[in-house]
C-alpha cells in the first residue's frame, strides 16, 4: 500500500491529466482537420481552419506544421507580407526534413520583403525535386544577388536556366545584366534578340539603352546611333547624352556639345549676369548703387527668379538706409517669386525682423514670424523661427510668452544649433524679471553643456555681470579663469577686463583693479554705431588710395559683414591699382569665409583678364560647382563653357558639362582598375595617392560595389586631419560596419550633435565587433560625454562606469577617468566612481585623486574607510592645500565615529597651523563648539558635518569635490 501523501500526489496528477485530456484532444482534432482539408484539396477552407487553429492554440503541438501550411497557402495567394512570419516560424520549429518543402516559399517571402540576404540562407542545402523547381531556385537567387548588387553572381544563377526554359523575363534580365557587367558582345547578342518581347514602352526604352550602351564599348558606333533612334526622336534626355558619347568618340565634338545643349539648355545665364554688378555692390555695402542696379534688373527681367533676388537684394539695402517701409514692400514683391522653402524661411525671418526693428509693427512681424513657421523645411529651421519669436515677445515687454515659446524650443528641438541662443535670452530674461537663482541655472547649463564655445563666452560673461549685480564678487575667481580659455572679441574682452577689476577691488588689489580698469575703458565698444563709423573711415581711406590702411580699418570690424565688405572694396581697389596678386589673395581669403561665390567670381574675372587663364578656369569651375552659389554658378558654367569652346574646342566645353561626364557608358573594368589602384597604394603606404584613387573612384561610381570601402579610407583619412564634417558627408548614409559607425560617431560628437552622436554610438557598442579593446573604449567614453551634452544623465552613467571599469590607466587617460568618476559621484553611483578613483590612486600618488577617492567613500556611507583615505592624504600627500582640507575631513569624520577626542587633538594642530588664517578661525570655532558640554552619553554625533550640514563645512583649500573638471583627451 503507497504511503498516503504519495497516494495524494498520484490522484492530484491524474486529476490534472484528466483536465488537460480535452483540451489536448481538442487541438489534435483542429489539426486533423486542417490536414485533412489539404490532403483534400480544399484549400481555402484550409487556410481559414489553419488561422482559426493558430489563433487558439498559440502554444499547440503542431503549431509549427500548421504554420508551415497556411504560410504556403498565403504565398500562393502572393500575400507574402502575411506569409513571411509564419514561414519563418515553421522553419524554426519543423526538423531539417520537414521544412526543406517550404524553403522556396520562404526564400521568395523574404525576397519581397527587401531581405536577399536571408533569402539566400533559406537555400542553402536546398535539393530541388525537378527541374522546374531548380529554374525557381535560380530566378530567386538571381533576384536576390542583385538586390545585393553581385550583378556578376545574379547572372550565372540565370544562366544556368537552360535556354529553352527561360522565360521572356529571364532573357530580358540576363542581356541587361550582360549589359551593366561589360558583357558587352553577349549582351548585343541578347538585346537584340529580346527587344522584340519587351513588354511596354519602359522596359523597351531600358533595352534599347543597355543595347546602345554595349555597341559604344564595343566600338560599332554607327549600329549605337541606329538603335538610338527610336529614343531620340522623342528627344529622351539620357539617350541624347549617349548619343553624345558617340559622337565624342567619333570625333565629332561640335555636333556632340550641340547635342547636350540642345536638351539640357543652361538657362538663366542672362539674367545671372544683370545681376552680378548688384550682388558685388551688395558685398561692399554700396546701397544706392545696389538699389539702382536692381531697379535696372527689374526692368529687364520683372517676374521669377532674378526678379526675386533683385528685390532681395534692393531690400537689404533699403534696410542699410534704416528706410523699413521699402525694405518690406521689396521683400513682399519678391516672396511670392521664391521656390526654395530654405529662401522662403530666410525672407520671411528677415521680414519679421524689419517689421518689429524698423517699422515696429508687432502685429507685422507675427504674421511673418507664422510665415516662416509654416514654410521652414527642417527642425533647425524651425527652431531659428523660435528664437525670434521669443525675442520679439520679450522686446514687446511680454515676458511670460517670451520664457513659453524658448522653454518650448528647448524641450521640442534640444540638438537645435540656436539652443544656447535661446538658454541665453531665457537666462537674460529671467534677470530682467528679477529671478537671477532662475538666471544662473540656465546659464550654468550653457556653461556646462558647450564648452570653449563662444556661447560659452557669453554665458560666463551674464554670469558674472549678474553675480556682480547681486554683491557676490567674491565668485567671479573660477569664472575669469574659465573665460582666459576662451577666445573673446574686444567688447567682450572690456566685459571681462571690467569683472576682473571688480574682483580686485573686492580683494582689495588696487594696483591690479587700476591696470584692469585701464585694459577695460580705451577698448569699450558702441555697438553698431561704433562699427558704421569705423565703416565708413576705411571707404575714406580707399577713396584716399590708403588700402593698406583700409585693410587695418577692417580688422578693428567686430560686425563679420561689414568687415568683409570692406575687405571686398579693398580687393577691388588693389586691382584696379594692379596689385593684382595681393587682389587675389584677398578675394581666396573671401572665399574662404561668408562670400564664397561673389569672391569666386571677381577672382576668376581678374584671373583671366590679367594673365592667368588657367587658374582663372580652375576658379570658374569651383564656383560653377557650388551647390548654393545660385545664378553665380549658372553664370560660371556658361562662362567655362564658352571660354573653353573658343581656346580649347568643343571637346572642351564638352567635357566641362557634368551632365555629360556622368552620362557616360562606363566599362565595369574600370571600377575594378580604380579600386585596385587604391588597394594597392594604400598597401604600400602611399595613402595621399591611395586617397586620389578612392575620391576618383567615388566620383566616377557614387554607387558601385566599392563604394562603402572608399568612403571609409577617406573618412579615415578626414578624421585624420580632425576634417569631422567632411566625416559625417562621407558616413552619414552609409555607416554600416563597426569602423564606420566609430567614426561617425566621433564626428557627430565633435560637431556638437550630441543626441545623434550617442544614437550612433550605443547601436556600435551594442554589436562593436571587429573594434579593438581600445576602440571600445573610447566609444564608451564618448557615448558618455555625448549623453551628458544632450543631458541624459543615465546614459552617461552607464556609459561613463564602463569606460572607467575597462579603460588602462595611463597619463593619456588620467583626465578621462577622472571626470568620468567625479560625474558618476555626482550622479550618486559612488560604488563605480571609487572603483575608477581607486585604479587612479594605485598609479598615481596625487593628493587631489585620493581627496576624491576619500570623499566618495564618506558620500557612500563608509566613514571608516574614508577616514583612513583622508589620513593618508592628510599625512602622506606633499600637496600642503589638499593634506589640510583632508585634514578638517577627517576631523569631522572621526566625530560621526564617536571619536571626540581625536577629533578635537587634530583641530589643535590645524588652529596651531593655520592661525589668522579663514581656516584658523573656523578651526578655532570648532575646537570651542567641541571642548564645550559633552553630548549625552549614546547622542548621535549625525552624519558628516560636510555632506548634511553646510554650516559645519570646512573651508576648502580646493573647489568643491563634486564639480568636473573638463579637462581631457576626447574633449572636443
Amino acid at each position: 500500500m503507497m504511503p498516503p501523501r504519495r497516494l495524494d500526489a498520484t490522484i492530484l496528477a491524474f486529476l490534472i491529466l484528466l483536465w488537460a485530456l480535452p483540451a489536448l484532444a481538442g487541438e489534435s482534432e483542429d489539426f486533423r482537420v486542417v490536414q485533412s482539408l489539404i490532403q483534400e484539396g480544399a484549400l481555402q477552407t484550409a487556410l481559414v481552419q489553419g488561422q482559426q487553429y493558430l489563433q487558439a492554440y498559440p502554444q499547440g503541438r503542431h503549431r509549427a506544421e500548421v504554420s508551415g501550411w497556411v504560410g504556403h497557402l498565403l504565398a500562393a495567394r502572393g500575400e507574402w507580407g502575411a506569409a513571411l512570419p509564419l514561414l519563418d516560424a515553421a522553419f524554426a520549429g519543423l526538423p531539417p526534413k520537414e521544412r526543406a518543402g517550404l524553403a522556396l516559399d520562404l526564400a521568395h517571402a523574404r525576397l519581397n520583403a527587401g531581405r536577399p540576404e536571408e533569402a539566400l540562407q533559406a537555400l542553402a542545402g536546398y535539393q530541388a525535386a525537378n527541374g522546374t523547381d531548380w529554374d525557381n531556385v535560380h530566378r530567386i537567387e538571381a533576384k536576390a544577388y542583385s538586390l545585393l548588387g553581385r550583378n556578376e553572381q545574379a547572372a550565372q544563377m540565370l544562366q544556368a536556366i537552360p535556354e529553352g526554359r527561360r522565360t521572356e523575363s529571364d532573357r530580358l534580365r540576363l542581356a541587361t545584366l550582360s549589359s551593366e557587367l561589360g558583357h558587352d558582345a553577349e549582351a548585343v547578342r541578347l538585346l537584340d534578340s529580346s527587344l522584340a518581347g519587351a513588354s511596354n514602352p519602359q522596359e523597351t526604352r531600358r533595352l534599347i539603352l543597355a543595347l546602345a550602351s554595349s555597341q559604344y564599348r564595343l566600338k560599332a558606333y554607327d549600329q549605337a546611333l541606329k538603335t538610338l533612334q527610336p529614343l531620340l526622336a522623342s528627344k529622351d534626355e539620357e539617350a541624347t547624352l549617349l548619343q553624345a558619347w558617340i559622337l565624342h568618340a567619333q570625333g565629332e565634338d561640335a555636333q556632340a556639345y550641340d547635342a547636350v545643349r540642345g536638351v539640357l539648355p543652361l538657362q538663366g545665364w542672362e539674367a545671372a549676369a544683370d545681376l552680378v554688378p548688384v550682388e558685388s555692390a551688395a558685398v561692399r555695402r554700396d546701397a544706392g548703387a545696389v538699389i539702382g542696379g536692381a531697379k535696372a534688373c527689374l526692368q529687364k527681367w520683372p517676374k521669377g527668379e532674378a526678379a526675386a533676388q533683385a528685390r532681395l537684394l534692393s531690400a537689404r539695402a533699403q534696410e542699410w538706409r534704416r528706410n523699413g517701409p521699402a525694405a518690406m514692400d521689396d521683400l513682399a514683391a519678391a516672396y511670392p517669386d521664391l521656390s526654395d522653402p530654405l529662401q522662403q524661411t530666410q525672407v520671411a525671418l528677415e521680414a519679421a525682423h524689419i517689421a518689429w526693428s524698423v517699422i515696429r509693427n508687432p502685429d507685422l512681424a507675427e504674421r511673418w514670424l507664422k510665415e516662416a513657421q509654416k514654410v521652414a523645411p527642417s527642425d533647425a529651421l524651425r527652431a531659428e523661427v523660435l528664437l525670434a519669436q521669443g525675442r520679439l515677445r520679450w522686446e514687446q515687454g511680454r515676458p511670460a510668452d517670451a520664457v513659453a515659446t524658448l522653454s518650448g524650443l528647448i524641450t521640442t528641438f534640444p540638438a537645435a544649433a540656436v539652443v544656447p541662443d535661446a538658454d541665453l535670452l531665457l537666462a537674460r530674461i529671467h534677470l530682467d524679471e528679477g529671478d537671477p537663482e532662475q538666471a544662473t541655472q540656465v546659464l550654468q547649463s550653457v556653461l556646462n553643456g558647450y564648452p570653449g564655445t563662444p556661447a560659452f563666452a557669453r554665458a560666463a560673461l551674464l554670469l558674472g555681470e549678474s553675480l556682480v549685480a547681486e554683491g557676490k564678487e567674491a565668485q567671479l575667481g573660477p569664472l575669469l579663469a574659465q573665460l582666459a580659455q576662451v577666445p573673446l572679441d574686444s567688447e567682450q574682452a572690456a566685459r571681462k577686463a571690467r569683472l576682473a577689476g571688480l574682483l580686485a577691488l573686492h580683494e582689495g588689489q588696487w594696483d591690479r583693479a587700476q591696470r584692469e580698469f585701464a585694459e577695460s575703458v580705451p577698448i569699450r565698444l558702441q555697438g553698431r554705431a561704433a562699427d558704421e563709423a569705423l565703416f565708413r573711415m576705411g571707404v575714406a581711406e580707399l577713396g584716399a588710395g590708403e588700402v593698406e590702411a583700409a585693410l587695418k580699418t577692417a580688422e578693428r570690424l567686430s560686425d563679420p559683414t561689414l568687415a568683409d565688405a570692406l575687405r571686398f572694396r579693398s580687393a577691388s581697389a588693389l586691382d584696379a591699382g594692379g596689385n593684382h596678386a595681393q587682389a587675389w589673395a584677398l578675394w581666396s581669403e573671401l572665399a574662404q569665409g561668408g562670400q564664397e561665390p561673389i569672391a569666386l567670381w571677381e577672382l576668376a574675372g581678374s584671373q583671366m583678364s590679367h594673365g592667368a587663364p588657367a587658374p582663372g578656369l580652375s576658379t570658374l569651375q569651383k564656383l560653377a560647382s557650388l551647390q548654393d552659389a545660385g545664378p553665380l554658378a549658372t553664370l560660371a558654367q556658361h562662362r567655362l563653357e564658352m571660354t573653353l569652346l573658343a581656346q580649347q574646342g568643343a571637346e572642351a566645353a564638352l567635357m566641362a558639362i557634368p551632365a555629360f561626364r556622368a552620362a557616360e557608358p562606363t566599362d565595369p573594368g574600370q571600377a575594378a582598375a580604380l579600386l585596385r589602384s587604391a588597394r594597392i597604394k594604400a598597401r604600400s603606404k602611399d595613402a595621399a595617392g591611395a586617397e586620389k584613387a578612392y575620391q576618383s573612384y567615388l566620383q566616377r561610381f557614387p554607387g558601385g560595389p566599392g563604394a562603402e570601402e572608399a568612403e571609409l579610407f577617406l573618412a579615415r583619412r578626414a578624421a585624420e586631419r580632425s576634417d569631422w564634417s567632411a566625416v559625417k558627408q562621407l558616413l552619414s548614409g552609409a555607416a554600416s560596419n563597426a569602423e564606420a559607425q566609430f567614426l561617425l560617431g566621433q564626428a557627430e560628437y565633435r560637431t556638437h550633435h550630441n543626441a545623434a552622436a550617442l544614437a550612433t554610438l550605443e547601436r556600435l557598442l551594442a554589436s562593436p565587433g571587429g573594434l579593438a579593446p581600445e576602440e571600445i573604449n573610447e566609444a564608451q567614453l564618448l557615448a558618455g560625454k555625448a549623453a551628458q551634452a544632450d543631458g541624459n544623465a543615465e546614459a552617461a552613467a552607464a556609459h561613463l562606469a564602463a569606460y572607467g571599469g575597462a579603460e588602462p590607466v595611463s597619463e593619456t587617460s588620467k583626465d578621462d577617468l577622472m571626470n568620468a568618476a567625479l560625474f558618476l559621484q555626482h550622479q550618486g553611483k559612488y560604488e563605480e566612481a571609487a572603483k575608477i578613483l581607486q585604479r587612479l590612486g594605485a598609479v598615481f600618488k596625487d593628493a587631489s585623486i585620493g581627496f576624491q577617492y576619500a570623499y566618495t567613500l564618506e558620500l557612500w556611507g563608509k566613514p571608516d574607510q574614508a577616514l583612513s583615505a583622508y589620513l593618508r592624504v592628510a599625512f602622506a600627500s606633499a600637496n600642503p592645500q589638499w593634506a589640510l582640507t583632508a585634514r578638517y575631513r577627517a576631523a569631522e569624520l572621526m566625530l560621526s565615529l564617536g571619536r571626540r577626542q581625536d577629533a578635537i587633538s587634530l583641530y589643535k594642530q590645524l588652529a596651531a597651523r593655520t592661525k589668522g588664517t579663514v581656516q584658523g578661525d573656523y578651526a578655532e570655532r570648532r575646537l570651542a563648539e567641541l571642548e564645550g558640554p559633552s553630548p549625552p552619553k549614546g547622542a548621535s554625533q549625525g552624519p558628516p558635518a560636510a555632506v548634511e550640514n553646510p554650516e559645519n563645512q570646512p573651508p576648502l583649500a580646493h573647489p568643491s569635490p563634486k564639480k568636473p573638471a573638463t579637462k581631457g583627451k576626447n574633449t572636443p
